[in-house]
């Protein structure tokens, strides 16, 4: 297995430090605007954040699943398409997020509209 082209071994990605932040750069990014959200005040981007790294976790398991069983032995072209997934994955839970957030902020609005309006 070592000597197939398709094997990607641990020491590889510590040597190539270019590769492995492409492979983690969408997490990196997202973690850190998730992180900068909350100290502005808002929840839901880390929720979103944590939907989509489980997102990103369950790719990477089905990936396994089709490699033998090793995390490094992708199917071919899987680690050049795991950063895109991984992608996809934070950009539908975090539009997901803002979409719930902005319409449970709408309907306490209206609701604090009609609230006054009775008094």
């Amino acid at each position: 297995m070592a000597f197939d082209k398709k094997f990607l071994s641990l020491s590889e990605m510590r040597s190539n430090f270019a590769f492995a932040i492409y492979i983690y750069f969408p997490t990196l990014i997202f973690a850190f605007v998730g992180t900068l959200q909350f100290l502005r005040g808002r929840n839901w981007p880390i929720v979103a954040f944590t939907a989509g790294l489980f997102g990103t976790a369950i790719f990477h398991q089905c990936v396994v699943g089709f490699s033998y069983g090793n995390p490094g032995y992708m199917v071919p072209g899987g680690h050049i398409v795991a950063p895109l997934v991984s992608i996809v994955a934070y950009l539908f839970t975090f539009l997901i997020a803002w979409g719930i957030t902005r319409v449970l902020q709408r309907k306490r609005r209206s609701n604090s509209q009609i609230d006054e309006n009775l008094v």
